[in-house]
């Protein structure tokens, strides 16, 4: 949001632009949280080769920025740390195998290449997933604790 300019939260509405963050944040987190649940339902996991993908990016990353430590502040100056960088991982990999689970030929929402243009169909599934993931996020149950009416930019820095 604040493409890196520090002084965008110290204007004169930075307590609405917290707020936003905080919102984005959540529906972030609940999205993620949402697909990880939607997976579990149909039965779909990760392989090991996926699991290898995502260790190889790592090891790739750390050699790349020249070693662990610089690996960890790469990840810190995005608010991440590394086993945040493997869920966001897993989660994109969930995300996939979901969307080959109902959109891909022979998949329970597939729609033929003959009924529609291709780009009507990728907007179709797009919408279609964007209501799947609505509907999931509702069903998930979060209680909120007091601690986070307290998270703001001061204390995630």
């Amino acid at each position: 949001m604040d493409q890196g300019d520090d002084s965008y939260w110290n204007q004169s509405d930075s307590d609405r632009k917290q707020q936003e963050l905080k919102n984005l944040t959540m529906q972030t987190l609940e999205s993620s949280y949402a697909i990880r649940e939607m997976a579990d339902q149909l039965q779909l996991s990760l392989t090991d080769t996926e699991r290898d993908q995502i260790d190889s990016d790592v090891k790739n990353q750390i050699a790349t920025l020249g070693g662990n430590d610089n690996y960890q502040k790469a990840l810190s100056k995005k608010y991440l740390n590394d086993r945040l960088y493997r869920q966001i991982w897993e989660i994109n990999f969930c995300r996939q195998k979901l969307w080959s689970y109902y959109f891909d030929e022979g998949g329970p929402l597939y729609i033929s290449d003959d009924a529609v243009s291709n780009d009507e169909k990728q907007t179709s599934y797009s919408s279609l997933f964007a209501q799947m993931l609505a509907t999931a996020r509702d069903d998930l149950t979060i209680q909120l604790t007091p601690e986070y009416e307290l998270i703001s930019i001061d204390t995630l820095q």
